[in-house]
């Protein structure tokens, strides 16, 4: 018959890696059938500098081409913030100048389709674009809270295109194939979030209370992350304590968890020392930053967990004597525990009996076996 013991949540240290913290930039081929719109003669219309205030974003190019992929610059937007963003535009060629609408489109719930509603800037008309240093066109817009896909790096396309007004755009037709310019920049939705918890005891089970003795108990912890950033590698730490036992050991692991992904690992094994009541806690906590050792984690009440439970250590019984007619059968029950007066079994209910059929009359002998002992 196995002990009783329960099973503990486990304490975690969180490693990590500076890949982990990276963001991927946004892909313009996955947008408008893979075809990034590119006017063709981009002597006139030029966007000079995209800066969104309060934000690391403030891009300057000279460049006079009809497309510019910089989206290798990524940009941290918190839904439902409102933002100011900034289009400098100017001719390129230094001669007549033309007037420009402008658009700005973020795909914020990243289906890789530009919607009318991801059309966060739209001017209401057109604007000339003087001579280089140009002229600053001031927009605010805000992030909506629902249908945005958070945690996710989508693209942010701004455009400039000679004659149309940034209320004609659709974000993947160049509104004028010859005047104008698109760039396209990465824009990281949301706070980064950091979060290990720990979801369940896979082994032993919730019904699994008892060990044999002094036999190792391996404890076994389904890991989640239910952050919005991978997290790789942590420290697993399992604390026991009670009248008579004071145990505590610790794991590592070094697996990359996505989020919202599950990873079960062994932390270690428990060894019943004495018939008592104990306490479990178990303490769930992130490292982001590999170098320092501030704990930090964004979701404070999933770190810590306790359990009470009763360890019986080699618990003992003897089996009730029945007496029953040849050809009739009779229940046979476990009875005379040590203490506490019931045992939970690790395969079965407390309530298990077993049927004897007589056939003679005589003693039968009877074996009971739970577990991975046997009495």
């Amino acid at each position: 018959m196995r002990k009783i013991f329960n099973t503990c949540l486990h304490v975690l240290f969180i490693v990590v890696s500076a890949s982990a913290l990276a963001q991927t930039p946004a892909n313009p081929l996955l947008y408008c059938s893979g075809v990034t719109p590119n006017p063709s003669q981009p002597a006139d219309e030029k966007i000079g500098r995209v800066q969104i205030l309060n934000t690391p974003l403030n891009n300057s190019s000279s460049n006079c081409v009809g497309y510019s992929n910089f989206t290798n610059l990524i940009t941290q937007l918190i839904p439902g913030q409102t933002y100011t963003i900034i289009v400098n535009g100017y001719d390129c060629d230094g001669g007549f100048n033309y007037a420009a609408g402008i658009s700005v489109f973020i795909d914020y719930n990243n289906d890789k389709v530009f919607q009318t509603a991801e059309r966060v800037v739209a001017s209401a008309g057109t604007n000339t674009f003087p001579n280089s240093p140009g002229q600053d066109f001031t927009f605010t817009f805000a992030l909506p809270i629902a249908g945005v896909a958070y945690g996710s790096s989508v693209l942010m396309r701004v455009s400039a295109y000679e004659s149309y007004a940034g209320t004609t755009h659709n974000g993947c037709t160049a509104m004028n194939s010859f005047y104008g310019e698109v760039e396209d920049y990465t824009v990281f939705l949301g706070e980064k979030k950091y979060d290990y918890n720990a979801k369940a005891i896979l082994s032993p089970k919730s019904n699994q209370y008892a060990i044999c003795g002094t036999n190792p108990f391996p404890v076994k912890l389904l890991v989640e992350n239910t952050g919005n950033q991978p997290l790789t590698g942590g420290q697993l730490t399992c604390n026991v304590k009670g009248p008579l036992t004071n145990q505590s050991f610790t794991s590592y692991f070094y697996s990359t968890i996505l989020p919202g992904e599950v990873d079960s690992f062994v932390i270690g094994n428990i060894v019943a020392t004495a018939d008592e009541d104990v306490t479990i806690e178990a303490i769930v906590k992130s490292n982001i930053m590999p170098s320092s050792t501030r704990y930090y984690d964004t979701i404070p009440r999933n770190d810590t967990s306790k359990r009470f439970i009763h360890i019986y250590q080699n618990p003992t019984y003897t089996l009730s004597s029945n007496n029953t007619c040849i050809l009739d059968s009779t229940q046979v029950t476990i009875s005379n525990f040590s203490f506490p007066s019931s045992v939970v079994w690790s395969n079965d209910s407390k309530f298990t009996t077993t049927n004897l059929y007589a056939t003679t009359t005589s003693k039968l002998p009877l074996t009971v076996i739970r577990g991975v002992c046997k009495f």
